[in-house]
């Protein structure tokens, strides 16, 4: 079976390293064919792809003016690869490859990451027009529509309900667990400026207003009023000295030197195993799969009660409303007042989890049942 993969880029992120694992579980498995393009950029993750043999075209869509060529470069491109399923991730791409599929006649399957999709919180107005048309043709163009996260097709109640199905992220466990533990920490407090003495709780996400860094860094300058032996370790796209925005923010602080700022990183496994407590603080998500990855590995996580994060964590994660510094804070005080016996049985708690209700095994044989049904449909 041929697979044609179209989304918007290919840089790290949630979506992107989704598909990434989702090819990879078809490495040696030559029923599955995967071939993928992107609307703009080949980007990191498509470099990685195109490493291990997969074939990425970056068709170079840089704004509304280029999308008719874009368009055409899409119709041509799925007519010379002739899938026998084209798989779309995110809404630009669920436009554009489910018109150019419905042009060449191919069987089209869309994917919705996100739940939150208000203007001025993070989602261009563009975007939330091309999600409105996306509602209106769902009920004519995809065969079926992937939710990452039940709050996502609760959000998205405006789609054709009946095509939706729900698909969470799935997570290699063992291979995540065994990079985070060949971890060589040692090498890092010097290159990092990680003090030995400090507890860490980490970040990880780009810096846009979904992410809301604003929040984290007012209840991480809560919790320095009251403490010194802390540390914050961000990393991401963006996470960095040249972001004016998030310097000031920073240097606002008590102490802006409790900040260690990564920018965009490629092993996060082996980052993660350097924090003590994880953190994810969004005002939105789908299934957000940085969470997974600290779970996985064992971390403790507070988390914002956003897209599917309570249902992640379940009983064993600490969860806050969004926006709210002072409730962030404060579970996170109290994440930091448990003892290290406790913290660790808190995380393997949340490991056991992700390995019963997540792992890519069950995620692989999900997408197999329905790439199946759709082609035989």
């Amino acid at each position: 079976m041929k697979i044609l993969h179209i989304i918007i880029g290919l840089n790290v992120g949630g979506a992107e390293n989704s598909l990434k694992r989702l090819i990879e579980t078809h490495k040696d498995n030559q029923n599955y064919q995967h071939c993928v393009i992107s609307l703009t950029t080949i980007g990191k993750i498509g470099e990685q792809l195109q490493a291990s043999g997969i074939e990425v075209k970056a068709l170079g869509m840089t704004s509304a003016f280029s999308v008719p060529i874009t368009l055409w470069r899409l119709i041509k491109s799925i007519s010379y690869i002739n899938p026998d399923i084209v798989h779309t991730w995110m809404y630009h791409a669920d436009l554009l490859g489910g018109l150019a599929a419905y042009f060449t006649q191919k069987k089209v399957i869309w994917s919705i990451r996100n739940t939150h999709v208000a203007v001025g919180s993070g989602t261009a107005k563009t975007t939330k027009h091309i999600m409105q048309l996306c509602a209106k043709l769902s009920y004519k163009i995809p065969s079926k529509i992937i939710c990452v996260a039940n709050a996502a097709k609760v959000s998205h109640y405006k789609y054709n309900n009946e095509k939706m199905i729900i698909i969470p992220n799935g997570y290699a466990i063992d291979a995540i667990q065994k990079t985070a533990k060949n971890t060589q920490k040692e090498k890092y407090p010097a290159e990092l400026n990680i003090r030995n003495d400090r507890l860490i709780i980490g970040s990880i996400g780009r810096f846009n207003d979904y992410k809301d860094f604003p929040t984290f860094i007012k209840a991480a300058n809560i919790l320095l009023a009251s403490q010194q032996d802390i540390q914050f370790l961000l990393i991401g796209r963006d996470i960095d000295s040249n972001n004016k925005t998030l310097m000031s923010l920073i240097n606002d602080t008590i102490n802006p030197n409790a900040f260690i700022l990564l920018g965009e990183r490629n092993n996060i496994p082996e980052l993660l195993s350097l924090m003590d407590i994880f953190c994810l603080h969004s005002i939105s998500e789908g299934f957000p799969n940085v969470l997974g990855e600290a779970m996985c590995i064992g971390l403790p996580c507070v988390t914002t009660d956003v897209g599917d994060a309570a249902l992640m964590v379940g009983e064993h994660g600490s969860i806050v409303p969004h926006s709210n510094p002072e409730k962030l804070a404060a579970a996170l005080q109290v994440m930091i007042d448990q003892t290290p016996q406790e913290r660790t049985n808190i995380g393997q708690a949340l490991s056991q989890r992700i390995r019963n209700h997540y792992s890519i095994a069950n995620v692989q044989k999900a997408y197999e049942t329905l790439y199946h049904e759709v082609v035989n449909s």
